[in-house]
């Protein structure tokens, strides 16, 4: 009794809890908003929504700014250290960098976005809505540095409540918008209405949070974005931003070649699988999102002992939730889909099922990122990604979709005896959640070889170095 008292009454374990209960009931609200959107939009109309946001988010890539990833480290290093002017610049050089970056990529989708998606999609319709989708994310990366600040802080409590209130907003938007009209336009429209509302609820609590929280204020960073001196963060951000995109490219290209090839169904069926494993996933997220906060501090007090060892525990925790987590979703998924969402769906299961796979490995591999970013071997990990994204990913690729012209293996990935013209959609769907999961195998695989060895060289060094200093006192 004594000892779960004292476990409890950890801020590691308190904080984890807290983002637990509300990352539960935000995946509550996202289940159930969801479920409304799936069951009033075809999966075409769900489809171009899926294709739209995955158009936008390859434009996402030219963002080589890295600011929101980037301060959340330096910030979380800076509060370690008790350093309240660098924590300052942080907050301020990144902002500067983030908006004007979005900013910069919202006119160039609107200026050559639209007349790509004509000649590609054969309609300037992905375009447009790519256009409202950049608009809403520029009021999303404002938000993001709020919410991050809190993290960072480690002001857990006000981050999960603004967390639920988030996911909240957002489901009234969504199911609002699908009410009026079941449309794409739609739900990226109340998707714009759901940002600009959050970001100032998010605003309303940072200025009632950050004195407590040692943050500078928001007018103190309105003031040090117009003289702060950004090429001292330009570099740890463009690591960071070529880190994130080439991550997010091992979801968008397969997404994109399971749409090419199986039509925008089968980037339907897919964007409800992965929709699927991010709900989920945030039963597993409460430890991850702490960690993200503890790694950085620890680092700026140089506790590489109390790190590594905080660290081993927390992969075995993950591993095992995962598990269980992931297991039941892939379990129950060909039970729950054709009742809930109707017939219309049930090519979504399969992807989803080998989906669960990626969901499970993700959730351990996320403690890696933490690491090296706080440790600064940006150049190990880009290399790694690098790796897979030129080798691993085309090689899967040519495997995966040549699979899928074949009969035989196409009533294998679906395992049903549709009709044959029917095979392309199932099958693409299919093949690309594969080859999501093959190359996040790789590239986990790869950076845990190299993070672990190198977290247990700073352990060892800090031990003989407090060894070092003990023999030189009793000396």
């Amino acid at each position: 009794m004594r000892m779960f008292q004292r476990l409890i009454s950890r801020k590691f374990v308190q904080d984890t809890l807290v983002i637990q209960f509300a990352r539960g009931m935000s995946s509550g609200l996202a289940f159930i908003s969801s479920l409304i959107v799936w069951r009033l939009m075809t999966p075409s109309e769900y489809g171009v929504y899926a294709q739209a946001q995955s158009f936008f988010l390859l434009w996402m890539q030219l963002d080589l700014a890295g600011a929101s990833t980037a301060m959340y480290t330096r910030l979380g290093i800076a509060l370690g250290a008790k350093d309240d002017t660098a924590a300052l610049d942080v907050i301020a050089g990144y902002a500067r960098l983030g908006i004007l970056t979005i900013l910069a990529i919202t006119l160039l989708v609107l200026v050559i976005g639209i007349p790509i998606s004509q000649l590609v999609y054969g309609s300037s319709r992905i375009g447009v809505l790519a256009v409202i989708l950049s608009s809403a994310y520029a009021f999303d990366i404002a938000y993001g540095y709020i919410t991050s600040a809190l993290s960072a802080s480690r002001q857990m409590r006000r981050f999960a409540a603004l967390a639920m209130m988030n996911q909240f907003v957002l489901s009234v938007c969504w199911v609002g918008a699908v009410l009026i009209t079941p449309s794409a336009e739609a739900l990226l429209l109340g998707r714009l209405v759901y940002s600009i509302s959050t970001l100032m609820i998010a605003l309303f609590v940072y200025h009632r949070t950050y004195t407590q929280a040692h943050l500078p204020s928001l007018g103190q960073i309105a003031a040090r974005v117009r003289t702060v001196h950004w090429r001292g963060f330009w570099r740890f951000g463009f690591a960071n931003a070529l880190d994130k995109n080439l991550a997010s490219l091992f979801v968008q290209i397969p997404l994109q070649l399971a749409g090419i090839v199986g039509g925008s169904a089968a980037a339907g069926y897919m964007s409800l699988a992965l929709s699927g494993i991010v709900n989920a996933g945030v039963l597993t997220t409460a430890v991850f999102e702490n960690v993200q906060a503890v790694v950085p501090q620890a680092v700026g007090r140089g506790e590489f002992r109390r790190l590594r060892r905080n660290i081993l525990r927390v992969i075995v925790i993950l591993a095992g939730g995962a598990a269980a987590v992931y297991g039941t979703l892939a379990l129950t998924a060909p039970f729950v889909i054709p009742p809930i969402l109707g017939n219309e769906w049930i090519p979504a299961v399969r992807p989803l099922e080998i989906l669960t796979l990626y969901g499970m490995m993700t959730a351990v591999g996320g403690v890696f990122g933490p690491l090296y970013r706080a440790f600064r071997r940006m150049r190990a990990a880009l290399v790694i990604k690098i790796t897979t994204l030129t080798l691993v990913l085309p090689a899967g690729a040519l495997v995966m979709f040549s699979l899928v012209r074949q009969a035989g293996t196409l009533r294998g990935f679906v395992g049903t005896n549709a009709l044959i013209d029917t095979f392309a959609a199932h099958a693409a769907a299919a093949g690309g959640a594969a080859l999501i999961v093959l190359v996040f195998a790789f590239s986990i695989s790869a950076t845990a070889s190299v993070m672990l060895p190198e977290l247990g060289k700073r352990a060892a060094l800090e031990a003989k170095q407090q060894s070092k200093a003990v023999d030189d006192s009793v000396g």
